[in-house]
């Protein structure tokens, strides 16, 4: 039954929101790459450990917030909140949002 919904969910979703789970997914597989290579370090996490001030795109931070959580339970691969975390921090840098 678990798994009916969820194909009734990914079929309902729109082509942003497939656009974004794609996305997701993405970052989430770069995000497990970097951290399988090496034990995370500060020297790693520095970019991500850098205060700012409240982003200027609070869509897009909504967007990234549903989209990661989402591909994360379906990806094959390990992905707890460290990767989450990367995940959204890298997609996020690439608009110029700070995190």
């Amino acid at each position: 039954m678990a798994l009916h919904h969820r194909l009734v969910q990914l079929i309902c979703l729109s082509p942003r929101e497939w656009y974004d789970l794609l996305r997701a997914v993405i970052e989430l597989a770069i995000a497990n790459r970097r951290l399988a290579k090496a034990a995370p370090t500060q020297q790693m996490l520095k970019p991500y450990l850098t205060s700012s001030e409240p982003a200027d795109d609070p869509k897009l931070l909504n967007r990234v917030a549903r989209a990661i959580p989402r591909a994360a339970v379906v990806v094959p691969w390990r992905a707890d909140c460290l990767r989450q975390a990367l995940a959204a921090a890298s997609w996020l840098s690439r608009f110029d949002i700070e995190t």
